[in-house]
């Protein structure tokens, strides 16, 4: 049986790749593979048990170089092509099946995802992999003898906007193994890896390293004696590149940072991962009039060295909670409570009360200017602060800077009772993957209001508790200024415990709150260049009333109850009128 795959050209295409053409190897043992990809990402497939031989793709002007790959394999009679290049190779060969790589169907998909379609095994992508020969883990040995944590860092990336600055690379090692009972890797040796022709990149921050602690293998190794390399080391941070996909698939604990590359389809694939991104969105960085790959200089600069660190402590104590769990054969998996906040002093202490069940607190501080950094700091809370238009960037944010396996988004105004908490504790213990929709007792001041919630004006559930494994969180905010549209994956469970939501102190802060989100959605409609008409929302006064009123029967809330089915009925009419007559 002879196989061909059609692979990438660059590293970080191929390590993402590698769980495709691993998943191949081993379901058809016996057969003989030829793999095709650049010459560059050759050396990864080195070692696949069953390889026949490898095809170098050297490119060429006006994609000529398909001709030189046709003319190697046309004279074979395949049984299986697969192809995740869509090149015209596998409508060009005999072959018995083909298979051939499609555009993800989400733009948020993850790249392994994406790539396991090819073979309909997206609802269980293969991790990368690495193949790895003895003389190259013992290569390794010789470069990185045993004694003590290693830090692995890699400053260098494929294009100059993906490079953190060399300094902040010097300020975060020092940071981490300074000889302090706080640090994580006290004395830790430092390796810097990079690839060839990036020495001068890579130089500032290795002289930056004393002599003593540093290790220099920055284009000096093959990839297998590198992947060898990364395998030995406790800890590894680096940019956005090949080497962070490859730390990942040797399951070294492995940060990556992001600026102007999207987090959703590329961040570390693994449990013991995570991505830090830069306080200026993907969307802001590389949407921009003046942007110009071609000249752009970093395009890291909002991203912090003290955002980088207190990301590396957290994913070293997952690492450490989960050796320990491994240890004592125990299955509790970790929980990240999230918090994204304005200005919530007077509510956030209260909140952080309730959430200190959790193993791992993430707060989102945005513009604020009150106490709020300092409330969170004293809880233990990991910090990201920034400034943010949409909802959606300041939650998503949030999202992918946690570290547990599962994530519990708490908004400032709202408690976690002692019931729910074990309610979530017991679910996420025999859960391993979805989400779970979470009930709601509103107040509006010390009125318990159960009824009549919904139509964009309060919610009686939602979805506040999901799953953050290897291919992403389960679920990711839209890019709406107010009520951002909401993707899941998975499958749904319901709580039944619910979420204290101290939604208004009284009638004028409500009356506040429909001004603030009226404004928001008049400012999405004008962008999305359809506001509606007027007859239409005139129409959408009576039917939300009646939803909310009747369907949902606030009517057994009294005056509430009216109020709030009144509320929901003018948030589409004032949203309109805002949009054409305001500015």
């Amino acid at each position: 049986m002879k196989i061909l795959i059609i692979g990438p050209t660059r590293i970080g295409d191929a390590v993402l790749a590698s769980g495709l053409v691993r998943h191949l190897s081993i379901t058809h043992e016996k057969a003989e593979v030829t793999i095709a990809c650049g010459v560059i990402a050759a050396p990864l497939y080195q070692g696949l048990p069953n390889l026949e031989r490898i095809i170098t793709i050297v490119k060429k002007p006006a994609s000529t170089h398909w001709i030189t790959v046709w003319r190697e394999v046309v004279g074979t009679k395949w049984d299986i092509v697969v192809d995740i290049r869509r090149s015209i190779i596998p409508w060009t060969v005999w072959t018995k099946k083909r298979f051939i790589s499609r555009s993800a169907p989400d733009e948020n998909e993850h790249r392994v995802v994406s790539l396991a379609r090819t073979l309909h095994l997206q609802d269980s992508p293969p991790a990368p992999y690495l193949w790895i020969s003895d003389k190259h883990h013992e290569r390794a040995k010789q470069l990185i003898p045993d004694g003590g944590q290693v830090l692995a860092i890699a400053p260098t990336a494929n294009w100059p906007g993906k490079i953190w600055r060399s300094e902040r690379f010097a300020e975060l090692i020092k940071q981490l193994t300074n000889n302090k009972s706080d640090e994580i890797l006290p004395k830790a040796r430092v390796v810097i890896f990079g690839g060839p022709g990036e020495a001068s990149i890579a130089a500032a921050v290795i002289e930056s390293i004393p002599a003593e602690q540093r290790i220099d293998l920055v284009g000096k190794e093959d990839l297998p004696t590198v992947a060898a390399c990364l395998k030995r080391c406790s800890l590894f941070i680096g940019n956005d590149s090949g080497l962070m996909h490859m730390a990942a698939a040797a399951q070294v604990p492995t940060v990556g940072l992001f600026g102007p590359s999207r987090v959703e389809n590329y961040h570390p694939w693994g449990s013991l991962t995570i991505a830090v991104r830069t306080e200026k969105s993907y969307k802001d960085l590389v949407g921009g009039i003046s942007y110009d790959r071609r000249n752009a200089d970093t395009m890291m600069d909002t991203l912090l060295v003290e955002s980088v660190a207190e990301a590396s402590i957290a994913l070293w104590k997952k690492y450490i909670h989960n050796v320990s769990l491994t240890s004592t054969s125990s299955e509790t998996p970790m929980l990240s409570a999230l918090l994204v906040v304005h200005n919530e002093e007077s509510h956030l202490s209260a909140c952080l009360d309730t959430v200190k069940f959790s193993d791992d607190i993430v707060v989102v501080l945005d513009r604020c200017t009150d106490r709020s950094k300092d409330i969170a700091l004293s809880y233990g809370a990991r910090i990201i602060e920034g400034e943010w238009e949409l909802e959606g960037d300041r939650r998503n944010i949030g999202i992918d800077a946690c570290i547990g396996d599962w994530i519990l988004e708490v908004d400032a105004d709202e408690r976690v009772t002692k019931k729910l908490a074990d309610e979530i504790r017991s679910k996420i213990s025999r859960e391993t993957s979805g989400y779970f929709l979470i009930p709601f007792h509103n107040y509006v001041g010390d009125h318990l209001i159960k009824y009549g919630w919904g139509a964009s004006w309060g919610v009686s559930a939602t979805v506040r508790l999901f799953s953050n494994g290897p291919n992403g969180p389960s679920k990711r905010w839209g890019n709406q200024r107010v009520h951002p549209r909401i993707d899941l994956k998975g499958s749904e469970g319901k709580l039944t415990e619910p979420m204290v939501h101290y939604v208004d102190k009284n009638i004028s802060d409500m009356l506040r709150r429909l001004d603030r989100y009226t404004t928001a959605r008049a400012a999405d409609l004008r962008e999305n260049g359809d506001i509606g008409n007027l007859g239409a929302n005139i129409r959408r006064i009576f039917s939300r009333f009646w939803k909310c009123y009747i369907s949902r029967r606030g009517y057994r809330e009294g005056a509430y109850g009216f109020l709030i089915a009144l509320m929901a009925s003018l948030y589409p009419i004032l949203s309109y009128l805002k949009a054409r007559y305001e500015d």
